[in-house]
């Protein structure tokens, strides 16, 4: 009887295991920021800023998110015409923010384009939330107008929430039905400048 022995896979060197090495770690670091980029997003009503989220038959974008200790700070020169049109002057928002913010506290400043669809859209100021360990915060101060569009206008409107200092990944709600957007306000709480 007459063993048969298969041939033997002839060894790899030591630069191409380094390279299968390589190419294994690339595969894992890319599969990990697909699944990190799939946990933000995945699910109902998960949003980033920047992205359209549907609300009352129209619609909004969180534009930016950011924390503020100058009240001053809480739009950009250029949207000034935008809260003017409301009867938001920069000496009257800056009366709305007398008080100082408390000890281990900060403000963040959550900025919105807004885009009524073809009926009113509502948006009541007290319905909104900032979402962050586990906490849900109410406004601390809204500048939205009238809390509602007619149909096939667009306005930007500025929410102020009063945060514990450390809070930094949070999520944003215009009201309770309304999609949940994930803003990062982590960067301290002595800026004032935005943060995307």
């Amino acid at each position: 009887m007459t063993l048969t022995v298969p041939p033997q896979a002839a060894h790899t060197s030591p630069a191409r295991r380094r390279g299968m090495a390589w190419a294994a770690v690339a595969v894992g670091v890319a599969l990990l920021a697909v699944l990190s980029l799939w946990g933000q997003m995945s699910g109902t009503g998960r949003a980033l800023v920047g992205s359209e989220v549907p609300h009352d038959g129209g619609s909004f974008v969180v534009t930016e998110a950011w924390t503020t200790v100058d009240p001053m700070m809480l739009m950009h020169p250029d949207d000034a015409d935008n809260f003017a049109a409301l009867g938001m002057q920069m000496g009257a928002m800056s009366a709305m923010l007398p008080d100082a913010i408390p000890g281990g506290s900060k403000r963040v400043a959550i900025e919105l384009a807004m885009s009524a669809g073809g009926e009113e859209m509502t948006f009541p100021a007290g319905q909104t939330s900032l979402t962050a360990d586990g906490v849900s915060y109410g406004p601390y101060l809204a500048l939205m107008g009238d809390e509602s569009l007619p149909p096939g206008t667009r306005i930007n409107a500025v929410v102020i929430f009063e945060v514990p200092m450390d809070t930094g990944a949070a999520q944003f709600r215009l009201g309770p039905d309304s999609d949940q957007v994930h803003v990062d306000v982590g960067a301290g709480g002595g800026g004032g400048g935005h943060q995307h």
